[in-house]
C-alpha cells in the first residue's frame, strides 16, 4: 500500500457528541490510508484501522473535553449512557 494512499470518510456525531467537535454533526475527512507505527507501540505501519481513525478525530477535529470521548487511559472510546428518570402520573 502506497503510503500517500488516502481514504476519503463522512463521519456522523449525534446524542451529544457532537457538541465536542464544535457542534458539527457531519465532517468529511480524508485520512491516511496507512496508519503510522508509533514510537510507543510494537505495531508497525498497518491499514488504518478504528484505532487510528479515533485518534485522528481527537488529534484532528476534536474541540473540547477529550476525556468525553476517548478514555483517559487510551483504553477505548467512552460510551456514555444517561438514563433519564419518568415521572407517570
Amino acid at each position: 500500500m502506497s503510503s500517500t494512499s488516502t481514504l476519503d470518510l463522512t463521519i456522523e456525531f449525534g446524542g451529544g457528541t457532537e457538541l465536542l467537535f464544535g457542534n458539527v454533526r457531519s465532517h468529511k475527512i480524508t485520512i491516511p490510508a496507512t496508519a503510522p507505527a508509533t514510537a510507543n507501540s510494537s505495531k508497525p505501519e498497518r491499514p488504518a484501522d478504528v484505532t487510528f481513525l479515533i485518534q485522528w478525530l481527537k488529534d484532528n477535529l476534536l474541540k473540547e473535553r477529550s476525556e468525553l470521548f476517548v478514555d483517559p487511559t487510551g483504553e477505548g472510546v467512552c460510551v456514555r449512557s444517561f438514563r433519564v428518570e419518568e415521572e407517570r402520573y
